[in-house]
């Protein structure tokens, strides 16, 4: 009984004391919340460093684990190194003179269920033999081959890893082979260009891969690279558009301490300087807001380099684009002033020869400032300063403004030629140079003429575009005084003209009577002579009250189709026969238009001679086939006098010289080069119409006709008024110069005007 009892309870002992030690045992493996750690992924990086150790660096083992490394050495010698979160450790070099075993694993210490501390160690491994290896350090040297390249050299033949110091650690970024390699700078290089204070430190090192590990040499002494060595001698220049008639100059960096901007002057022939710009500052230069289709030549010049490796200046040139705003405008009429570009709302009412400013251009309308609003305007009926639209697309030249021209023939006129004339007084300006007015629907006409004889390699030269009639009057009154008499004589000695000197005519005496002073017979109170009524002077007449604007008098007979003249004699070819020397003139006064003596000099009493009449019309002209007696299209802005000159500005001959009032300048005459310049000027899409009596002017009676233009402005204009520029408002008096460091009073306010002539804040 008692044995079966007994061998009943063995078997029940037995599986509970297996359950309970599989239950300890799970409880001393099992760590919760963790799993096994694992190693880090990558190769083995040994690097021989100078003072006889090697630095051995494996990956970072996951989740933070510890690193477990094992060696080998070649003689069976095994230790580990102590476990801890470093994925470096440095060891003897003279380990590498035998093969090396190292195994990398990851660890972790955590507790188990009992709270017993225990190990996990990763089931894989990094496993490696490095096989003996003396990494020599090798010897760098470098020259700059071209701008931006460094060419790397060095002796002995293999595998190699180029670096670079940053704050005293190496940092590899390129493998190289054999004995030398290319190491570009810059942005599209392999390294940043090195600062003007910081040279580039270029290092190399041998380096032998092995399966899972790259064994490193010592790094060679670092190469010093100075910027300036990376440096070309070759300075390159362009041009980037920044908006309307806004522009940058952008260049290289080259040899040198800085960089010189500079434009050129034609005015004085040489090149001025604009900017300096320092080699640590950004190689660029903004050129502001540039006058509309001017021409622009630029250079940069690099300053303080090597005399024995001298850098070329870089130069451009460049036309700014053709746009109206901020170009100075007149009405040749009374316009008026709205509040919107349709037209609409009544602003006022701006007198004809005001000079504005536009600022927007919309079909047909520009928007101006005018008693400080700000509205729009007919643009058809304005004529705009052509330096500031169509600029250097074409030359200027007025120079009734300063040293009129007007010849008949060789001759000079008194007080016309050589002298300013009246109404021109404000147009060449010191800081601007001419203003010349044109109407404006003209004016582009103009610029297309101008466009195809640029094209061609010509430029159109213009001597006068707008003019006023009151210097119309005066040029037609004083010469139309001095045409019967002979034309001057040259002095040798002197080097002047001598001009005809007519009679003084004999003072009148009147006698007097009445009360005389003294007389005894005089009046009581001593009253002055008495005249008689007859001889009483009348008192000289006011002067003529001009409107600005003047209804049409006349047609100008300049501007009508002269009668066919009588034709010279022809060559064999064809051509007319010019006569030598002076013109041939009929015999006796047949041919002559009656002209009355204006200076009713009896002709017995002339000196011997031609006069200024024969030259001038020989029999086929009239005086007003040069000048008009009253009205000439000029005087509506719709006219130009101009020639034709080569792009360099050397002029092409004609027939005669400009504004020569002769019938030398008659368009029958005309040459290639008065041919060559009306066929631009009549070419389809500008269809000025020329005269018979002068190859230089041309008129547009179509836009005349269009807008019913039949009036006029007898004034001259100036440029007096408000000017603006993309920096700010300035101030322009009537000789247009710009008031600088002034206070002035405009439109009812007070402006102060900054040392640049800009305006403050209006008070």
């Amino acid at each position: 009984m008692s044995t079966r009892r007994r061998s009943s309870k063995a078997k029940w002992l037995i599986p509970a004391a297996v359950l309970v030690l599989a239950a300890a045992a799970a409880a001393y493996f099992f760590t919760p919340g963790l799993s096994r750690p694992r190693t880090g992924t990558g190769d083995l990086l040994l690097t021989v460093q100078e003072e006889g150790t090697v630095l051995l660096t494996w990956p970072e083992p996951s989740g933070g684990a510890l690193s477990r490394v094992t060696l080998r050495s070649g003689e069976g010698e095994e230790w580990t190194l102590e476990e801890s979160r470093e994925t470096s450790a440095v060891l003897d070099a003279a380990l590498l003179d035998h093969p090396l075993h190292i195994t990398v694993q990851a660890a972790v210490r955590v507790k188990n269920l009992l709270g017993i501390e225990r190990e996990l160690v990763s089931r894989d491994a990094l496993a490696v033999t490095v096989q003996p290896y003396a990494a020599p350090r090798p010897v760098l040297k470098g020259e700059a081959s071209k701008p931006g390249e460094l060419k790397l050299s060095w002796t002995d033949r293999g595998s190699y890893e180029l670096g670079i110091l940053e704050e005293g650690i190496c940092r590899p970024f390129k493998q190289v082979g054999d004995c030398g390699s290319v190491l570009t700078f810059g942005e599209a290089g392999e390294l940043p260009l090195p600062s003007y204070d910081d040279p580039a430190q270029i290092t190399l090192r041998a380096i032998r891969e092995g399966e899972g590990y790259l064994l490193c040499g010592p790094w060679a002494e670092p190469l010093q690279v100075m910027r300036e060595s990376l440096l070309g001698s070759e300075l390159s220049l362009e041009c980037q558009s920044l908006g309307e008639r806004l522009y940058a100059l952008r260049w290289n960096e080259t040899k040198g301490d800085r960089y010189e901007v500079q434009e050129w002057s034609a005015g004085e022939g040489r090149w001025e300087t604009l900017a300096q710009v320092a080699r640590t500052e950004p190689l660029r230069y903004e050129t502001g807001m540039l006058r509309s289709g001017s021409d622009h030549r630029y250079r940069v010049v690099s300053l303080g380099g090597d005399p024995a490796d001298p850098v070329e200046p870089a130069e451009l040139s460049l036309r700014a684009e053709i746009s109206t705003r901020y170009a100075t405008v007149w009405p040749v009429v009374d316009v008026d002033f709205f509040e919107d570009a349709a037209l609409t709302g009544s602003l006022g009412r701006i007198p004809a020869g005001t000079a504005l400013c536009v600022l927007e251009e919309q079909p047909d309308v520009f928007q101006v400032r005018w008693k400080d609003r700000y509205g729009w305007v007919d643009s058809r009926f304005c004529m705009i300063n052509l330096p500031e639209y169509i600029g250097d697309v074409c030359a200027y030249d007025i120079t009734n403004s300063y040293s009129s021209i007007f010849m008949v023939h060789d001759s000079p006129i008194r007080d016309i030629t050589g002298q300013v004339i009246q109404g021109f007084e404000g147009i060449c300006t010191e800081e601007d140079g001419f203003l010349v007015p044109y109407l404006y629907p003209c004016a582009r006409k103009l610029l297309t003429a101008a466009q195809a004889a640029e094209q061609d390699g010509y430029r159109l030269r213009i001597y006068e575009a707008f003019r006023p009639n009151e210097a119309t009057r005066f040029l037609y009154d004083t010469t139309l005084e001095q045409l019967n008499y002979p034309l001057p004589e040259f002095d040798e000695e002197t080097g002047e003209y001598v001009f005809y000197e007519p009679p003084e005519e004999p003072e009148e005496t009147v006698e007097a009577i009445g009360n005389v002073p003294g007389d005894p017979e005089a009046s009581e109170n001593g009253a002055d002579p008495v005249l008689p009524e007859e001889d009483v002077p009348a008192p000289p007449a006011p002067p003529e009250e001009d409107t600005a604007v003047h209804p049409e008098e006349n047609e100008d007979a300049a501007g009508l189709e002269d009668p066919e003249p009588q034709l010279p004699p022809t060559q064999e070819d064809g051509e007319p026969q010019l006569p030598d020397g002076e013109p041939q003139l009929p015999d006796g006064e047949s041919g002559l238009l009656p002209v009355d003596n204006p200076s009713d000099v009896p002709e017995e009493e002339l000196p011997e001679g031609p006069t200024f009449l024969q030259v001038m019309t020989d029999g086929r002209f009239e005086i007003s086939s040069f000048l008009a007696a009253a009205v000439s299209n000029h005087n509506r802005g719709i006219a130009l006098d101009l020639t034709i000159e080569y792009l360099d500005g050397r002029p092409l001959d004609m027939q005669s010289a400009m504004h020569d009032l002769s019938w030398y300048s008659a368009a029958y005459l005309n040459n290639a080069n008065a041919k060559l310049l009306a066929s631009y000027m009549t070419m389809p899409g500008v269809a000025f119409r020329g005269l018979t009596s002068e190859w230089w002017h041309f008129q547009d009676d179509d836009t005349r006709d269009v807008l019913s233009l039949g009036s006029y402005l007898y004034k001259g204009v100036t440029a007096e008024g408000w000017t603006r520029d993309n920096i700010g408002w300035r101030y322009r008096d009537a000789n247009g110069n710009y008031l600088r460091d002034t206070t002035i009073k405009a439109d009812g306010k007070l402006y102060t005007l900054d040392a640049d002539g800009y305006a403050q804040a209006a008070s």
